[in-house]
């Protein structure tokens, strides 16, 4: 089995990268990540938009246009692509999955064709998601012949259900599963599970048991025994795939199985695949994919050799092209690990000045690493604040000493461009900040104390450029400490707008998600500085466009204990959230409960839910009624909840019998009577308002509206104590 996916690399960093602003560069079919299952098709709402010019708070990203870049809709595609499970995602394990033990594999993928339900046990790393989503894209399950391994055969819908292990139900209860969407649910951020976390994970498998579900369960072997003896199909995932047999693979499904020899014979690529995983294979893998070259044939020609149309010429310039954007564990990286200088080709700094010139060397390696694209000023600051936290001297006596700010650049293998510093390699900055992390553990601390003060005295852009540093590293390595820094010390207004789209594009990815949505709940459960709220407000807006519930839950906390007059951006953010595809169901079902509850957040959820009836964020819902696009009892509740908490309920009230009066005119609107009617019957104060704003409505009105004097008719049958609703459609 392949290992779970490495972390893709952070924009403008890596040859191989996604554009730092996802524009015109991201694919129409960018992942998408489908975490909950919806009764209703709110996801035709695509595109829609919401006002987001105006909020009344101290500061917000509103009021900041040159964040919004960063905070709006690129930054929903950003997440999505690192969350997602949609046809990029899908397609890549399929071209990289490859089984530790094939047996045990195909038996696994038979018995869930079967039975439905399947487990897979083992330790992170070891290629569970991987199998999990792999197994449930097989032609098998969607009863596709087996012969047909194209992704059009098998689909794209697979989903991941996300449990949040700091809530009492897991974050599970609410959600319904219908047997549209395969999924899968990782119970590794579980280890201890309370009784009712147990409780909710063991109605969850009955429930996709009786509904017919395809559905996997990922977890570590001890605590969930009892809770998963539903699923039949079981697979254990004791040790990854080897690295040679996922290259194999892979390049056989690129079309290049008779010429995967040439490859093997390059001691370049016998040197990563000995020394990586299956992880680092498959992105060796990928760089091939990207930099594969063209294979038209010309006019009347067929492929030849055993090579298909590439010669071995073209193969060897294929494998270099794939070097050059490749960065290769023991590459030398100049100054630091005594080969080198002057980029690759003299004598390292370090050995021609002595210790402490190399100390120093390390300095400003590490420098231009984190600030990769900063000024040259800047670097030669930055440097000698670090030296200074670190204790190190500097290189030269006096302030003209040595050769020169460029040769010691040089030395690095960096070099001045426009005023600005980077390595020659672009990918040095990553192997730079890598080295440290692993090899000076010691220095860690230290090092994102001075980051942290570094990354303030930047222009915006190299600001979110440092922050997505801290989180690759994070991703790579599988620690949140680099994020959780950024929560913890990025307070101030210049670092704040910042850190906020990098902790949210954390809080959904696979290898840390769980640990950074854990510090935001610790966050807004506790007494924290006003800034650390309005960082997790954020930052919760932002990723719960693509993962509401738990983002809900911990805005839910919030709303308690923000101030005032940040009340506003609250609302804005559950808007936010509720325009996304699919998230408005979700949304409903939360703030329903937020109704019921006394307090901020019971006023916050009333004046959500009224801007979004009265249509402001873009939604018109009498007419998503009666295209049965939205739940009409669901919204029933709604304006009953809302009638309770405002006054000024009457204004959206007036718009639907507007909407009502001319959906009549068109032969329809037997849905929204229904839907308010409803509510009146439910709620007499509500029946009441409504009988009061319609009677006011045809007062205004010259003309006589049936559909309004149908609804007044029945509200005041449902005011009856012994009134019954008739058929108002």
């Amino acid at each position: 089995m392949t290992a779970d996916p490495m972390p893709p690399p952070v924009a403008g960093d890596h040859p191989d990268e996604a554009p730092e602003q996802l524009g015109e560069d991201t694919p129409a079919d960018a992942p998408l990540l489908q975490e909950n299952v919806h009764n209703s098709r709110m996801g035709t709402n695509n595109g829609q938009a919401v006002n987001v010019n105006r909020l009344d708070g101290d500061i917000n990203f509103h009021e900041r246009p040159d964040y919004r870049e960063f905070l709006g809709e690129a930054a929903t595609r950003r997440l999505r692509h690192a969350a997602g499970l949609g046809t990029d995602r899908i397609r890549d394990v399929r071209l990289t999955f490859h089984p530790a033990d094939r047996h045990a594999y195909e038996k696994f993928v038979r018995d869930l064709a079967w039975h439905r339900l399947g487990l897979i046990i083992g330790e992170p790393g070891n290629g569970r998601t991987h199998t999990a989503v792999h197994a449930l894209t097989e032609p098998e399950l969607r009863g596709v012949e087996s012969t047909d391994q194209s992704l059009e055969a098998v689909g794209t819908g697979v989903d991941e259900v996300i449990i949040d292990p700091d809530e009492p139900d897991a974050g599970l209860a609410g959600i319904t599963l219908d047997s549209d969407h395969p999924r899968f649910l990782d119970l590794s951020a579980l280890p201890a599970p309370e009784r009712s976390q147990r409780a909710a994970v063991r109605a969850l498998v009955e429930q996709a048991r009786s509904g017919g579900s395809h559905l996997v369960v990922i977890a570590q072997k001890g605590p969930w025994e009892d809770e998963l003896l539903a699923c039949r199909a079981r697979m254990r995932a004791d040790v990854p795939a080897q690295a040679e047999d996922v290259f194999r693979g892979a390049m056989g499904r690129l079309g290049q199985k008779d010429s995967v020899h040439l490859w093997l014979r390059d001691q370049r690529v016998q040197q990563v695949l000995a020394s990586s995983g299956p992880g680092r294979a498959a992105q060796f893998v990928r760089e091939a994919a990207r930099t594969r070259p063209p294979q038209d044939l010309p006019a009347g020609e067929e492929s030849h050799t055993e090579l298909g149309w590439f010669t071995e010429q073209e193969h060897r310039a294929w494998i270099d092209r794939v070097f050059k954007g490749f960065a290769v564990a023991g590459d030398p990286l100049p100054g630091w690990s005594g080969t080198g200088g002057r980029g690759e080709q003299g004598e390292a700094f370090g050995e021609r000045e002595g210790k402490g010139e190399q100390e120093f060397t390390r300095v400003l390696i590490q420098t231009v690493a984190l600030l990769h694209g900063a000024t040259s000023d800047t670097i030669a600051e930055q440097a000698r604040r670090l030296a200074e936290r670190w204790g190190v001297e500097p290189p030269h006596p006096t302030p003209v000493s040595g050769d020169g700010f460029t040769r010691c650049l040089e030395t690095i293998g960096a070099e001045v461009s426009y005023g600005h510093v980077g390595f020659v390699r672009k990918e040095h900055w990553w192997a730079a900040l890598d080295h440290l992390w692993c090899e000076y553990p010691g220095a860690r601390a230290s090092f994102q104390e001075w980051g942290h003060g570094a990354a303030a005295a930047l222009p915006k852009r190299e600001r979110v450029a440092v922050a997505r540093r801290w989180l690759r590293l994070a991703r790579h390595h599988r620690d949140p400490a680099p994020v959780s820094a950024l929560l913890d010390h990025w307070g101030n207004d210049r670092l704040l707008w910042a850190a906020a789209p990098v902790v949210a594009e954390a809080a959904v990815c696979p290898e840390i998600g769980g640990a950074v949505r854990s510090h935001l709940y610790r966050i807004v459960t506790s007494a924290q500085p006003a800034w650390r709220y309005l960082l997790a407000l954020e930052a919760c807006r932002v990723y719960g466009r693509v993962q509401p519930r738990t983002a809900l839950t911990r805005l839910r906390h919030l709303a308690g204990r923000i101030p005032e007059k940040w009340t506003e951006n609250l609302s804005q953010a559950l808007l936010d959230i509720a325009v996304q595809p699919h998230n408005f169901p979700v949304l409903l079902e939360v703030l329903l409960d937020w109704l019921d509850q006394e307090g901020r957040s019971q006023e916050v959820a009333a004046r959500s839910l009224m801007t979004l009836l009265n249509g402001e964020a873009g939604l018109d819902f009498p007419e998503l009624l009666e295209k049965r696009e939205a739940p009409a009892t669901p919204l029933a509740l709604v304006w009953c909840g809302i009638a309770r908490a405002l006054p000024e309920a009457r204004e959206p009230l007036w718009d639907w019998i507007s909407a009502l009066d001319r959906l009549r005119g068109q032969g329809r609107g037997g849905v929204v009577l229904d839907c308010l009617c409803t509510a009146a019957g439910m709620d007499p104060p509500f029946g009441e308002l409504l009988d009061s704003v319609a009677r006011r409505w045809s007062v205004s009105h010259t003309r006589l509206s049936p559909a309004v004097e149908d609804l007044r008719r029945f509200v005041r049958i449902a005011l009856e104590p012994t009134g019954r609703q008739g058929d108002h459609r």
